[in-house]
């Protein structure tokens, strides 16, 4: 009897272990009703939250304290246009990566949260817009004119 209490007892230990391992390994979650996607973005891979629908692409990051490393936000539109962004209530610089199916179009880096209320544009139609943290466009080395594999 001493003998299933200790191994049920290590089974349990060993699945909480891998609980939270797997929580560190994913990082933190800050949006929990987002689907999250990973997408390789020139070298680097990253986790998006996508907010595919207007109440999700209008609250957009603001009020998130931090960005995690490797982390980001994938919009998601029906249909093309020269959708503007700005950094209203936003706590930290991002970079922009603007995209028009799957191929980067427009590119905008260090946009800083006192920018506000400066509305940032991309240069022609885009289907889909990439925040991330800033330095992350130079650090993944992509460039306009790349194509990335974003599913919709």
């Amino acid at each position: 009897m001493k003998k299933i209490f200790i191994i049920f007892g290590i089974a349990f230990l060993l699945i909480l272990i891998s609980f939270f391992i797997y929580g560190i390994a994913s990082g933190p979650r800050l949006f929990k009703d987002h689907e999250k996607r990973t997408i390789k973005i020139g070298k680097v891979k990253y986790s998006l939250y996508v907010s595919d629908t207007e109440s999700k692409r209008m609250q957009g990051l603001s009020d998130v304290a931090k960005m995690p490393k490797k982390q980001g936000m994938l919009f998601v539109f029906e249909k093309a246009d020269t959708y503007g962004f700005w950094m209203k209530d936003m706590k930290f610089p991002l970079d922009m990566i603007f995209l028009r199916e799957n191929q980067i179009v427009d590119l905008k880096q260090n946009i800083l949260e006192s920018s506000f209320p400066q509305i940032f544009y991309p240069i022609s139609a885009v289907d889909a817009v990439i925040e991330l943290n800033t330095g992350e466009i130079q650090k993944s080395g992509v460039h306009i004119g790349d194509v990335l594999k974003v599913s919709k």
